[in-house]
């Protein structure tokens, strides 16, 4: 499966939503749906962890479908987005989404691996670093 999405600790209050090898939009759209269904669930705060390190591309007309993702709204007890494996075309993609929609991307930031998503998810502030 292209696009994967588990929780990664026993207290489902970290989910993480891997991007492996090539994946469709279609693809996309069902992990969505997982993920709400799987943040709404529980009545914590929930971290979501959005993997791309595994990777391989983005599929066309990107601006138009991540568009409508950020334009929906979040559950109510999603409480962190953490971008992990964000370079090279994916960075430069962030920098436009970020000026395009700022208000949604405001909270994301952007960690080198899954151990540094970890740490800043654990550190006082949760900054980037």
């Amino acid at each position: 499966m292209p696009i994967t999405v588990d929780w990664a600790d026993p207290e489902h209050s970290i989910l993480i939503y891997s991007f492996v090898s090539n994946w469709t939009w279609d693809d996309y759209d069902r992990a969505n749906l997982v993920t709400h269904d799987l943040i709404v669930s529980v009545s914590h705060e929930v971290a979501l962890i959005c993997d791309f390190s595994a990777s391989t591309g983005i599929p066309p007309r990107v601006l138009s479908h991540i568009g409508r993702s950020l334009r929906q709204k979040r559950p109510a007890n999603l409480n962190q987005i953490i971008a992990v494996g964000v370079n090279g075309l994916l960075r430069n993609l962030a920098d436009v989404l970020r000026t395009l929609y700022p208000a949604a991307t405001a909270g994301i930031i952007h960690a080198h691996t899954l151990e540094h998503a970890f740490r800043l998810l654990t550190a006082p502030g949760k900054t980037q670093g």
